[in-house]
């Protein structure tokens, strides 16, 4: 995304960094010529600031990402060079937005994350429920205030408008991503076998309860009938959790890989039983374009918009799952014709380039009179 806005624009990116990031990431960024400014999120002091606002009305993970500096950085930068746009990436960075006075603001939700955490709630237990449940409270009206108080709010999938109410719907945007073309190199045909794949962020709850279902209750499922399946889970940061379901040769736990081609094109099936995720899922629109067989959830391909049988399989129990899955890695030739079927699905409308489209569009309207500052919950 950085790489396509600064190849049309002069691009200034302020983040929050925790101290684990390689230090040749931010040169990488830094090397497409991008002003690239960075504040330290310290652990202990955002837990204590989220503990804080336990007894109040703000979101958690608003909260969590409270930051004096970042709002001094924001001022400062504010001050030095009045900005054209400003895109805030996550809900948990739109109150920095709102404090740059000039240019069109634009909050790049990607997915509705009140959407996504009631259907979080809906799958825990105990205090995780309670908490989750309580978040959902919290963030479902400030997501929806968001929509009204940015210029544009852009969103990767349709199915999460149901996340706003309609008179907000005007100002929303949705924007599908892309993925990279090398994937459309990987071959459909590939030599037989079982090698299971998913791949994304491995710290963060949907992944990680993939991930748990996917070892504990699909895995064991499918060895049972082929007992030369593999399942590799790939993705930065592996939570403890998902360090712990890595037992080859069944279970393999990566971590980061630097070519996640190179992945894709030795899977056989792309397994990702989603529960609470929302939007749609970059992860899957990568796999289908490599031409990898996709057995997901049935909120995983609504919030494509991909159909089942057609693009890709659709399971939403782990016993139906492994059905599919067994029944993928023994017919061949269904899973060469998913495979490009799911191609074709992925390269005729995710891409990269929407985002310049939306944010010229952005630009072309007529200003709007900003009032900064005046919410009750940050």
């Amino acid at each position: 995304m950085l790489e396509l806005l600064a190849s049309r624009h002069r691009v200034t990116l302020a983040s929050f960094v925790t101290g684990r990031e390689p230090e040749e990431g931010r040169d990488h960024i830094r090397g497409l010529g991008v002003d690239v400014h960075v504040v330290v999120l310290p652990p202990f002091l955002s837990l204590a600031r989220t503990a804080m606002a336990l007894p109040t009305a703000t979101p958690l993970q608003l909260a969590y990402y409270r930051s004096g500096r970042m709002n001094r950085l924001v001022d400062r930068l504010s001050a030095s060079c009045p900005f054209d746009a400003t895109i805030v990436q996550m809900i948990r960075m739109t109150p920095y937005g709102l404090r740059v006075p000039t240019g069109r603001r634009i909050a790049f939700l990607a997915d509705s994350y009140g959407l996504a955490m009631g259907r979080r709630a809906a799958v825990e237990h105990g205090l995780r429920a309670a908490v989750t449940r309580l978040e959902a409270s919290r963030i479902a009206p400030y997501e929806q205030d968001i929509a009204i108080r940015y210029d544009r709010t852009w969103l990767v999938s349709p199915a999460d408008l149901a996340g706003f109410p309609r008179t907000s719907w005007p100002r929303i945007d949705i924007v599908p991503l892309g993925f990279p073309d090398r994937l459309l190199q990987c071959p459909i045909d590939r030599e037989p076998g079982a090698r299971l794949l998913f791949v994304g962020h491995l710290g963060v709850p949907h992944n990680v309860d993939s991930a748990q279902v996917l070892a504990r209750e699909v895995l064991p499922a499918i060895r049972a009938r082929r007992p030369d399946a593999t399942l590799r889970l790939v993705g930065a940061d592996p939570s403890p959790v998902v360090r712990a379901l890595h037992a080859p040769p069944g279970v393999i736990v990566t971590g980061f890989v630097p070519d996640l081609a190179a992945e894709f094109a030795a899977a056989h099936a792309f397994v990702a039983p989603l529960r609470f995720a929302s939007g749609a899922q970059n992860k899957i629109i990568e796999s289908l374009a490599a031409g990898v067989p996709v057995i997901t959830s049935s909120i995983a391909a609504a919030g494509l918009g991909a159909t089942g049988e057609r693009d890709l399989l659709i399971a939403d129990d782990s016993a139906a799952i492994a059905d599919r899955v067994v029944r993928l890695l023994a017919d061949e030739g269904l899973r060469a014709d998913l495979g490009r079927r799911g191609r074709a699905f992925a390269s005729r409308g995710f891409r990269w380039s929407n985002i310049l489209t939306a944010l010229e569009r952005a630009e072309s309207e007529a200003p709007v009179v900003h009032s900064i500052g005046q919410s009750s919950v940050i």
